[in-house]
């Protein structure tokens, strides 16, 4: 019975089928084969997981199994508070359940271990990465913000998988980069299904079924304060124990230095000119990050929206870059003018100093997840102040700096903006930029002012009207592709959430319209032409 209240009275069943084992426990898969409302098709939420359970269930009863396999399709999806899968648990008499696999819009984008309503588990995207290891679908997502957004920001979400969790059986619940303008509408169609995605999604499943049938089990894997990183077409899996060991690394090795240096270092005009150098690099630094933010402000006010790279943000984010690319040879090439001191060392470790110092904040504020991109950061400049060659400088300023790329993910980015409803504070995303970029702009400056650079006539060529020429003209081109295409499509559209009112008594209905985007396009049929003002914007 879904509900008892006068308003709504349902009776549903929860659809179970079982494949019989020779050992104690059992594995389930589950999915719900319900939509929120009748104008819901629900062919994402969720069809695409009963899709996906019933060919796993059709595949895996012509293998050999060690464990029972129980494949539940469940009733009263979250809307309703998951009634259908928490009558489940309540009542299951089977073998005792050893894990749980979910599925919830399992057909669009790629898959990956749903971050709601905690953080992952390490066993879960584990088991994910050993299936994907085994069927090699290239589908599986392991991004790092998938681990570390839902320990800033619980979100608003949950599945069938939260009903085995709360009474204490280990489950995931596998999902899709679904696009969050159909989450429950009338846009939720069969059209927009990816066959691909479902097909990977069933391999991905079957095997990871399998693993868990073969054993060992994963599932004694339980580190809170794991962080997945992408290596190439390989995926890191850091413990918490190697996060908070990155510091203590580094900060052993900044030791040394200092002990090495010291006569140097501890000399009181040395850090005047340090902090000078901090000071004259502030701005410029500001200046070298301010192109990508320039460029789409600019197309936000071109196209009348707050987000112009909604539908596209892969090519905003390489647009943003080459902008950036382009203000950083502006910024560097004055710079050489006006900076302070042409002596390496201010430089250097004013960067090294930077770089700790936010690693160190974010590690003190137990964000150790964080902070390890900063530590390899930071390892990497003191790696190369113990060179003498500026190429190898530059090699180990590299190998400190990857470490930041995977976070550099446009598609994450939209998701957590739009699953958490949460919009940043103006301004907060341009200064994270400048105190992100700062440390590795002082890096880049102590290079130029090495001897052997400072000695040599070709370096100057790389501010030659030449190259500004060729980056204004790609910075333009990126610009004006970006311009060309729609801030939202049919692939991608913006959500307005309406919350309507009634009261009886005084025969009276209210409207409320909310989104993160402008509601300056937005119309109510059946009133006027008169925009909404933004002053509703939430």
């Amino acid at each position: 019975r879904i509900s008892d209240t006068t308003d709504l009275v349902a009776d549903s069943a929860n659809v179970v089928g079982v494949l019989e084992g020779q050992s104690s426990g059992a594995i389930l898969v589950g999915a719900h084969h319900d939509s929120r409302n009748a104008q819901c098709p629900g062919a994402s939420d969720d069809a695409s997981g009963v899709a996906v359970l019933l060919e796993t269930a059709r595949g895996m009863a012509q293998k050999p199994r060690r464990h029972t396999l129980v494949f539940a399709s469940f009733t009263g999806e979250e809307s309703l508070g998951l009634p259908g899968s928490r009558e489940f648990v309540k009542n299951w008499k089977g073998p005792p359940l050893l894990a749980a696999i979910t599925l919830d819009f399992v057909g669009t984008g790629k898959v990956f271990v749903a971050p709601f309503p905690h953080p992952p588990e390490s066993w879960a995207n584990r088991l994910l990465a050993k299936a994907e290891a085994r069927a090699m679908t290239g589908r599986a997502w392991f991004d790092p913000w998938l681990v570390i957004v839902p320990r800033l920001l619980p979100l608003p979400y949950s599945a069938d998988h939260a009903s085995f969790l709360d009474s204490g059986v280990p489950s995931l619940n596998l999902s899709c980069q679904f696009p969050a303008w159909t989450y429950h509408t009338s846009q939720d169609v069969a059209s927009r299904i990816d066959k691909k995605a479902l097909l990977a999604s069933l391999d991905l499943v079957t095997n990871m079924v399998q693993i868990l049938d073969e054993g060992p089990s994963p599932i004694a894997d339980a580190d809170s304060e794991y962080l997945p990183v992408p290596l190439g077409g390989r995926i890191l899996f850091a413990p918490g124990w190697m996060l908070r060991a990155a510091g203590a690394v580094v900060l052993f090795l900044a030791g040394c230095q200092i002990l090495l240096l010291r006569r140097e270092i501890f000399r009181g005009a040395a850090w005047v000119e340090a902090i000078w150098v901090l000071l004259a690099a502030i701005p410029f630094t500001a200046l070298a990050v301010s192109g990508g933010f320039a460029m789409e402000s600019l197309l936000g006010v071109l196209a009348g929206v707050r987000h112009p790279w909604a539908a596209h943000p892969t090519s905003h984010l390489a647009g943003a870059l080459v902008a950036m690319s382009a203000t950083f040879w502006l910024s560097t090439g004055v710079f050489r003018f006006v900076r302070p001191s042409t002596r390496p060392g201010p430089y250097l470790t004013m960067a090294v100093l930077l770089q700790m110092a936010l690693a160190g904040s974010l590690a003190v504020m137990g964000r150790h997840d964080i902070a390890f991109g900063f530590w390899l950061g930071a390892a990497g400049m003191l790696a190369a102040s113990a060179c003498v060659s500026g190429i190898r400088r530059l090699a180990w300023g590299i190998l400190g700096a990857v470490w930041s790329l995977p976070i550099l993910s446009a598609t994450a980015y939209r998701m957590f903006l739009e699953l958490s409803g949460a919009s940043l504070p103006p301004l907060v995303l341009e200064g994270t930029a400048l105190a992100v970029a700062l440390p590795w702009f002082l890096f880049v400056e102590h290079l130029l002012c090495l001897p052997e650079v400072l000695l040599d006539r070709r370096p100057p060529r790389l501010w030659s009207l030449a190259i500004g020429a060729f980056l204004l003209v790609v910075t333009v081109g990126s610009a004006l592709l970006n311009a060309s295409r729609p801030s939202y499509d049919s692939s991608h559209r913006a959500v307005v959430e309406v919350r309507e009112t009634v009261d009886m008594t005084l025969k009276r209905v209210e409207a409320s319209f909310s989104s993160s985007e402008s509601l300056k396009e937005v119309r109510a049929e059946g009133w006027n032409t008169v925009p909404l003002p933004d002053a509703l914007w939430t």
